[in-house]
């Protein structure tokens, strides 16, 4: 193979041994060391006002995420108003759209909490707070 492609998830060293045709050989190795960046934005707030701007309240991942395994959503005295699971990264739509019951929501602080898998297996969490804006 003249051109071998490699896309390991972990560090991975490779050897490789050519062998000429009069049987003459020789050994060389590469390590590929894996940056695992595992981007997360979390906005700090949102308008759901119909738009199409900031609309929805759901967290901007870098291309190692696989999926937003759980996102959270609770009121000021703890009551969970959002929960939604399995959510592709990065799809605009997906994500708390600032309603309880099918209602608006006042404009104030509410905090989450998500899970997000990467390529590699890798679970993480993450938290914070966000601001519904009106």
């Amino acid at each position: 193979c003249l051109s071998p492609v490699a896309l390991p998830l972990v560090d991975t060293e490779y050897h490789l041994t050519v062998t000429s045709t009069d049987g003459c050989s020789t050994t060389d190795s590469l390590l590929v060391v894996v940056n695992k960046r595992r981007e997360v934005y979390q906005p700090t707030a949102f308008s759901p006002n119909g738009d199409g701007n900031n609309d929805f309240f759901t967290l901007g991942l870098g291309k190692a995420a696989v999926s937003i395994v759980s996102l959270e959503v609770y009121g000021r005295w703890g009551e969970q108003i959002f929960r939604a699971t399995d959510l592709p990264p990065n799809l605009p739509g997906a994500g708390w759209d600032g309603r309880h019951r099918g209602k608006p929501m006042d404009a104030g602080i509410y905090v989450w909490m998500a899970q997000v898998r990467y390529l590699d297996g890798v679970t993480l969490s993450f938290r914070g707070e966000v601001m519904l804006v009106k």
